[in-house]
């Protein structure tokens, strides 16, 4: 740490893991589901730094996760409210681009933030938005309808078959393998559920508490059609209503800010996807079609 300096950049530390989440959480106020700083960290421990002071509290956190050889999501720059503005994002994004120079990386930007973006050599491309709805559940859930499009399974850690069968769906979706383990089912918080017919799995989501209030966060949903996804989302809603009766936060498409169940939510941001350094043969064979809520803007393209 330089002389009149109040912080050092280093990677976040195994033991900092829950720290990190409680700084996200609370110190700057995001949602973030209860398994998501340590699945991930997991999965990329390489990904995770932070700005600390002498004594070692966190300051700020960012991470880039990689997602295949050449593509890094770079996720929300956390920042304690009395050292804003004074360089530490733009620090740990310098240090989290020199990782891989080379390599592409894809952010979903905060609207008022999208100009830092852009002068760091980020573009917003045009077919790709986030929208954040929040709220709570207060109507009553409908009645269960999907019988005739197909039967709604909870994916167990244990049922190997049926993993594996969800870890196919996801490469589908994202155009490259994720360990879905990691990821997604091994999370005791947490609830996977998936469509199938006879042909195979149309579709899966998953619902984890939201260490910010308790209230479900829900993430991923990806399907065949709208349908699908519609009853996914239901089935979810049903599963964890307690806590969607405390609050719901959702990061949706574009394709299903239509959703009925949506509606009673506001919207509280529409986050263009940004790319720095993108070369079309880098970027994944990605099926947009068929997602309809994020899994993490924060960890995860999709």
């Amino acid at each position: 740490m330089s002389a009149g300096k109040q912080w050092t950049v280093r990677p976040l530390k195994p033991a900092e893991v829950d720290a990190a989440a409680q700084f996200w959480a609370f110190e700057c106020g995001l949602d973030i589901g209860v398994g998501l700083f340590p699945q991930w960290f997991r999965i990329d421990p390489e990904a995770f730094l932070v700005a600390v002071d002498k004594d070692g509290s966190i300051l700020g956190s960012a991470s880039a996760v990689r997602q295949t050889d050449s593509v890094y999501l770079v996720g929300t720059v956390g920042t304690a409210k009395n050292f804003r503005r004074k360089g530490i994002a733009t620090e740990i994004l310098r240090e989290i681009h020199a990782r891989c120079p080379s390599a592409t990386y894809a952010l979903s930007s905060v609207p008022e933030v999208l100009c830092m973006y852009e002068a760091m050599g980020y573009k917003a491309v045009e077919n790709m938005y986030a929208n954040i709805y929040q709220g709570k559940l207060e109507e009553e859930l409908s009645p269960k309808v999907y019988s005739d499009i197909g039967d709604i399974v909870v994916v167990r850690a244990d049922d190997e078959k049926l993993v594996n069968e969800v870890a196919e769906y996801d490469k589908d979706v994202h155009g490259y393998a994720r360990d879905v383990r990691l990821a997604l089912t091994d999370d005791p918080a947490g609830l996977v559920v998936a469509m199938r017919r006879s042909e195979g799995m149309v579709g899966f989501g998953k619902v984890q508490p939201n260490l910010r209030d308790g209230g479900a966060w829900i993430g991923p949903i990806y399907a065949d059609n709208e349908s699908i996804a519609k009853q996914l989302l239901e089935e979810l809603l049903t599963r964890f209503e307690n806590l969607a009766r405390i609050s719901i936060y959702i990061v949706v498409s574009d394709q299903a800010r239509s959703f009925e169940r949506l509606r009673p939510l506001k919207c509280t941001e529409v986050s263009p996807r940004c790319y720095k350094g993108a070369a079309s043969d880098q970027l994944p064979p990605m099926k947009l079609k068929k997602l309809f809520v994020f899994d993490s803007l924060d960890f995860c393209l999709l």
